[in-house]
This record gives C-alpha cells, structure tokens and sequence, in this order.
C-alpha cells in the first residue's frame, strides 16, 4: 500500500512548525544564557561552569539534535514529517522543561506546545495521544504536589484546566477544520459538474445529434 504524497499546503506547515522549533529554540538559550550570566556575576560559586556543562549543555546539545533530524526528515522522507514533528514536540517540551528552574512554575506550559501542534495538523489520533500524555504529566505533577502546600496545588488544578479547555478546543477546531474542507470539496465538485454539463449542453445547441454536424 502506497502512501498518500503530501500536498503543498501540508508540506507549508511542516516548515512552519520547523520554523517554530528554531524560534523557540533560539528565545529559550537566549534566556537560558542571559540568565546564566547574571548568576555568575551576582554569585560565581552558584551555579558553577561545571553544573552549567552538565545540566544546560548537554540538553541543549539533544534539543539541537533533534531539531536537525526533523530538518532530515523533512527533506528526505517528508512522508514522515507530520508524525516526526507531532512526536518531536513531546520531546522538545520535556527536555525544556526538565532543563528550566523548579522555581519557575509556569514552565509546565510548554506542554502546550504539542497541543497546539496536532491541532494545526488536523488529526484526532495525534490530538487524543497529545491529550493523554499532558494527562500523564498532570497526574504527575499532582503526585509532586504537597498537599499543605495551596498555591502550588492551586498552580496545578489551573495548569490541568488550560491543558483539558486547550484540548477540547483542539477537538472542536478538528472537527470544524474538517467540515470546511469536506464543504469545499463539495463545492468543487459541484462546480466541476456544472462546468461539464454547460459544456455538454454546449456542445448539444451547436451539434445535430443525429448527423453529428454543426447547426
């Protein structure tokens, strides 16, 4: 069985989404660094170069290598560029925010991200796993959260909100996205039909039907 080629439109968005990578990529180590000097200059012993190394180079160096498998992907085997990205972004949301300070609370929507992705794409089965793993990492940070602890829980049952309202709006646009393009099939075709009867009626005004010569 032979795979559906892709049309220029979904190629179109597979840039942009690579595009997106690279943005983010680019105002996440720009902060990271900038962050990272204002440390260093305040209290050098805290964190140091070596902790540096080890915890901010070497995801940084895996999220740069997958941006460029993508990149690979996109040009050699563009077949699997949807599903390719679509896993990606899971990838690129967790190495971020795994690599980001615990004090900053807000990180965890990053998940958003590969939310937004299977959205723009379209598809139930990318939006309905994208929608599992945030639940996965929901139930997770509600297993870290102390429960004398409020605002840290609070933080949490927001986050899960906007993950569960993102989702659903994932399914509704899904399913609108749909219904326009099956609308603007059907518009076509109905419009290629007119054109061939108007070209048989044509045909029939100036044609006799019995001597097939012109009238």
């Amino acid at each position: 069985m032979r795979a559906t080629p892709q049309t220029p439109r979904q190629t179109y968005w597979n840039r942009v989404l690579l595009n997106s990578f690279w943005i983010i990529l680019i105002v996440y180590l720009s902060i990271q660094f900038i962050v990272s000097l204002s440390l260093w200059s305040q209290r050098p012993e805290t964190p140091t170069r070596n902790d540096y190394i080890e915890h901010s180079l070497i995801s940084d160096s895996i999220i740069v290598s997958l941006i460029i498998i993508l990149e690979v992907i996109y040009r050699w085997r563009p077949l699997w560029a949807q599903l390719a990205i679509t896993v990606a972004s899971h990838l690129f949301a967790v190495l971020i925010i795994v690599n980001l300070s615990n004090e900053l609370h807000v990180k965890s929507l990053i998940m958003l991200f590969p939310l937004l992705v299977s959205m723009i794409y379209l598809k139930s089965s990318y939006m309905i796993a994208t929608s599992a793993i945030s639940l996965l990492y929901t139930i997770i940070l509600f297993t870290k959260t102390s429960i004398h602890e409020y605002f840290p829980i609070t933080q949490t049952i927001i986050i899960a909100l906007i993950f569960a309202g993102t989702a659903l709006a994932g399914f509704a646009v899904i399913v609108r996205g749909r219904d326009l393009m099956q609308s603007l099939q059907n518009s076509v075709k109905s419009e290629q039909e007119l054109r061939i009867q108007n070209i048989i009626m044509d045909r029939l005004s100036k044609i006799d039907p019995l001597t097939d010569l012109y009238n």
